[in-house]
């Protein structure tokens, strides 16, 4: 049984070095966990009652800014963990769903085999990401994996990724 009880603190900055409020905060640990918050108005963002795992950490905003860390440590006897993030201007990955049942989607989005961030369709298609090569896969509303794509997010500008569910898998 995991013990909860461990927090961490992110704090949002943009690249100028100032507090990004409302930008989404990810927190994963493979599949064991993830959540997400927004900051508030002086860029934090905080996670409480966490299992003693280490987990990555992504925040964005709808401009386009995006930033990311990996391997944040939360550990037995060690009370708060606090986690700078730094925006920068990034290219934006955008899911698409074509024939697609009236129900909620979800997209998750993996590096090198981790989660680092979730989408809900119906709040927005479109997420900001570092450029570099990720795997999308799309989820059904019983949080089942309908299907699973690569992609390279383009350094400038929106890449596209498509699901098309009525095409056989």
């Amino acid at each position: 049984m995991l013990r909860l009880g461990w927090s961490v603190l992110v704090r949002v900055l943009d690249a100028s070095g100032n507090a990004v409020a409302d930008a989404v905060v990810w927190i994963f640990c493979g599949r064991e966990y993830g959540n997400r918050t927004r900051t508030s108005a002086n860029g934090a963002a905080r996670f409480d009652n966490l299992p003693p795992l280490t987990f990555s950490l992504s925040a964005s905003t709808p401009a386009g800014e995006f930033a990311f860390a990996r391997g944040v440590g939360v550990t037995a006897g060690s009370a708060s963990r606090e986690v700078e993030l730094r925006l920068t201007p990034a290219p934006r990955l955008r899911v698409e769903v074509q024939h697609g049942p009236e129900t909620r989607m979800q997209a998750m989005i993996f590096l090198e085999g981790g989660p680092i961030a979730l989408m809900f369709l119906e709040e927005s298609p479109v997420t900001a990401l570092a450029p570099g090569e990720y795997e999308v896969a799309l989820w059904g509303e019983e949080e089942e994996e309908v299907q699973r794509q690569r992609v390279r997010v383009a350094a400038e500008g929106e890449t596209r990724v498509v699901f098309d569910l009525s095409a056989p898998r």
